[in-house]
């Protein structure tokens, strides 16, 4: 048996992958009355990298986990250039910290993204 704040794993209970890594990193659900502005459409690639950058990940680091989970390379350089020419824009902001806080103000990070769970 594993017990981690609320949540405890044994081989008896069936266990939803997605709300206990939500819980072991701190991501609440959250209404959407409180969400914010939702106008922002993300692909789901934009939020993965969204997700990672809010977990404090480097483009190194994020370019390492997404090549890792769908088992092809995928350079830094190409996770730089999806935050600056995509991210930046859609969210009208100028570095990367300014993007994260602007994400967590919004209360766009809900979960665990799917297709980390998935793999």
């Amino acid at each position: 048996m594993y017990n981690h704040k609320n949540y405890t794993i044994d081989n008896s209970d069936q266990l939803d992958v997605r709300s206990y890594i939500n819980g072991i990193v701190g991501i609440t659900e959250i209404s959407s009355e409180k969400s914010g502005n939702l106008d922002v459409k993300l692909t789901q690639r934009e939020y993965e990298i969204l997700f990672l950058l809010y977990l404090c990940k480097s483009e190194l680091e994020i370019a390492k986990c997404l090549s890792k989970i769908y088992e092809t390379p995928i350079n830094s350089g190409t996770i730089g250039l999806i935050i600056r020419n995509y991210l930046y824009p859609k969210f009208s902001v100028r570095s990367k910290s300014d993007l994260v806080d602007k994400v967590v103000l919004m209360n766009l990070i809900r979960e665990v993204p799917a297709s980390f769970v998935a793999h």
